[in-house]
């Protein structure tokens, strides 16, 4: 009877603690987004372009809400950085709730930044009042990831950074070389033209 008492007493005890779900999510800078919940299955995440409830009056951020499918999660700022002395950031990932905590509580949602100019739905800027309580390297091929918690108890963060789209500005070498390819077809051409 006791040990049934002692297991009651237990399972009231386990029951009245917050629920914390572990989870894999995996996410890039154009709001395709994919959780996986204690391995029950993938769960796709798309990310919208939202206000911004850290920044009142910044229009839209990039912004995962995955509260409900994952369970909540520590606020703060975590910098993606592009070297491994943590001194050239290019994205950011910001965990908050609908007020815009940043400290201390449980966020439902990851807003993902990264630097203006490349065409992503993230690439609206790092913001001023970012502070990085923690920060991950970025692998050359444009993939980071962050752990938040000790495995097996942890969430993992996958991200892949994308440095532009294939209607960015091309490089000045690759212009040169273009045009000169296409020169000297032009010029082939032409001469063969002549000679029929």
């Amino acid at each position: 009877m006791r040990r049934f008492a002692g297991l009651l007493l237990a399972v009231a005890v386990l029951g009245a603690q917050p629920a914390r779900a572990v989870f894999v999510f995996t996410f890039d800078e154009n709001g395709h987004g994919v959780i996986n919940v204690n391995g029950g299955g993938n769960q796709n995440v798309v990310g919208t372009l939202l206000p911004d409830p850290t920044q009142p009056g910044n229009p839209g951020a990039l912004t995962y809400i995955f509260g409900p499918l994952g369970g909540l999660v520590g606020e703060g700022d975590v910098g993606i950085f592009e070297d491994a002395a943590h001194t050239i950031r290019s994205d950011g990932l910001r965990f908050t709730d609908a007020n815009g905590g940043l400290t201390g509580g449980n966020g439902d949602r990851l807003i993902f930044y990264s630097l203006p100019g490349g065409g992503d739905l993230a690439d609206t800027g790092i913001p001023a009042n970012f502070t990085v309580t923690s920060g991950v390297t970025e692998a050359a091929n444009g993939t980071f990831q962050f752990v938040a918690g000790t495995p097996p108890n942890a969430n993992i963060y996958n991200g892949t950074s994308t440095p532009g789209t294939p209607s960015a500005v091309p490089e000045p070498s690759t212009v040169v070389g273009a045009g000169t390819a296409a020169l000297a077809g032009l010029g082939f051409w032409l001469r063969k033209r002549r000679k029929a």
